[in-house]
């Protein structure tokens, strides 16, 4: 069993000038945080809105999305906010939690060679980085585990079976 605790989407959107998207999320009272190429604002889930180098896209980063289900939230919030067209959609990034329940022995687990690439410096940092194709989980002591960088929501449990396979 395992939990999503956030998802970051990559939306393509018809170009709009900063400037014109500031006009109109200050317009709906939304406080906007203004940079040198891009801008942030909340409103529900958190939007980065970045510069366009094109004149024909703009790129728009999405996160605090909880669930693959609120992704199309995600999106309809856009649309309405920005009364835009939006081109393409893409996962980039997927974090979720479990927890095997029982104690880790991590210094064990880095000397078997049971996955490919592993990180581990107890001094450092104190999980253990074993990075997968479809992902990394970073595996502590406790049990406990974080899965990052999944692009589909079914890659998530795969990774879990590689790792309670070897513990």
């Amino acid at each position: 069993m395992f939990r999503v605790r956030n998802i970051k989407i990559s939306v393509k959107i018809k170009h709009q000038p900063l400037d014109n998207v500031i006009t109109k999320l200050k317009k709906r009272n939304i406080t906007v945080k203004s940079f040198s190429n891009f801008i942030s604002f909340q409103h529900k889930f958190t939007y980065v809105f970045f510069k366009s180098g094109r004149k024909l896209t703009n790129h728009i980063n999405i996160t605090q999305i909880a669930q693959v289900s609120k992704i199309k939230k995600a999106l309809s919030n856009l649309r309405v906010l920005l009364k835009c067209n939006i081109v393409s959609v893409k996962i980039d990034n997927i974090i979720a939690t479990t927890d095997t329940c029982q104690q880790i022995n991590l210094r064990k687990l880095l000397k078997d060679q049971n996955f490919k690439i592993k990180k581990y410096n107890n001094e450092i940092f104190p999980g253990l980085f074993a990075k997968f194709k479809k992902g990394t989980a970073i595996i502590f002591h406790s049990g406990k585990v974080v899965i990052v960088g999944c692009k589909k929501l079914h890659h998530i449990p795969w990774i879990i079976q590689q790792i309670t396979r070897h513990i």
